[in-house]
């Protein structure tokens, strides 16, 4: 009974261990071809489910348009008709198309009228011309130069431009005239107040020592060139509202203070006074001042030292 138990027992041991062997190589076999598999990678998630579906819509649109010739021509269709009804809808109502621009006003989209009264609007109100000498600048009307503006041409240029306004936008020039007389006259009257004297050589007292100031030329309006040149230019000074004007220097008498300097020394190192008499009331009034004053009241000449008068006067 043992020996017909033995042979049993070691076939069923065999079977056992070679389905374990099979189980094996399937596992290895398994494993090699997951590993050999390309990974899929993950696809990041999405913020916004509603953006994803606007995307795959537009796309799925986009697809169908450019495969459909018939949505392709019905789209170019109803593009040429909406174009066709813009360019009627003006032409009829006689509106200057879009994006043109006059005086710095955007006067597309209007009539004739309501660009016109636009026009002036802007030219009485807003346009003022900067005059300029350098860092120094005066305001002027276009009244005060004589300059009248004529809207009805430039409105008829503006429609004549057509859709040139779009995209980047078209300027019509100012239609102007100049009344020659106005402006030479404010020319003249604003002469005094942008002239700048010249200075001959004067002295001044640093650390109670007299030191000589060199004189300095001074600027005056040429009238003539700054008419000339605007009436030349006048739709360029419009357009930039701005105008520069013609100065010629003035050159002072004399320059250097080196020749006077030891009478000027003698002069404030002496007492000063000023004595006045008032015969109304027969009195006699005294008046003294400072080194510094005295000082300022001297300027170098041609023929020698002498009372500078813009200094002396407010005294």
């Amino acid at each position: 009974m043992d020996d017909s138990f033995e042979p049993r027992r070691k076939r069923s041991s065999r079977a056992r261990e070679r389905q374990q062997r099979r189980k094996e190589r399937v596992a290895m076999v398994t494993r090699r071809e997951e590993t050999n598999r390309p990974l899929r990678r993950s696809r990041p998630p999405t913020l916004n489910p509603w953006l994803e579906r606007g995307q795959y819509f537009v796309r799925d649109v986009w697809w169908y348009v450019r495969n459909t010739p018939v949505v392709i021509g019905s789209i170019a269709a109803v593009v040429m008709l909406v174009f066709l009804v813009f360019v009627g809808s003006h032409l009829i109502q006689g509106r200057i198309f879009p994006n043109v621009w006059a005086l710095g006003t955007n006067i597309g989209d209007m009539t004739a009228s309501e660009a016109e009264f636009a026009l002036l609007n802007t030219w009485n109100n807003d346009i003022r011309i900067k005059l300029s000498d350098g860092d120094r600048t005066w305001l002027a009307t276009a009244a005060d130069l004589g300059l009248t503006m004529d809207p009805k041409p430039m409105v008829e240029a503006a429609r004549g431009v057509g859709l040139s306004g779009i995209p980047m936008g078209v300027n019509i020039d100012p239609v102007i005239a100049v009344e020659y007389l106005t402006a030479q006259n404010f020319l003249l009257d604003l002469s005094t107040q942008v002239e700048i004297a010249p200075r001959n050589a004067g002295y001044e007292l640093q650390d109670n020592v007299v030191v000589g100031v060199p004189g300095s030329e001074g600027r005056v309006l040429d009238v003539g060139l700054t008419l000339e040149q605007f009436t030349d230019n006048v739709v360029r000074v419009v357009n930039r509202q701005q105008m520069d004007l013609v100065m010629q220097p003035l050159l002072p008498d004399f320059i250097d203070p080196e020749p006077y300097l030891n009478d000027v020394l003698q002069f404030v190192s002496q007492p000063f006074q000023l004595t006045g008499y008032d015969p109304y009331t027969d009195e006699t009034v005294a008046w003294s001042t400072t080194p510094d004053t005295l000082i300022s009241w001297i300027e170098a000449s041609n023929t020698g030292l002498k009372l500078r008068e813009e200094t002396f006067i407010p005294f």
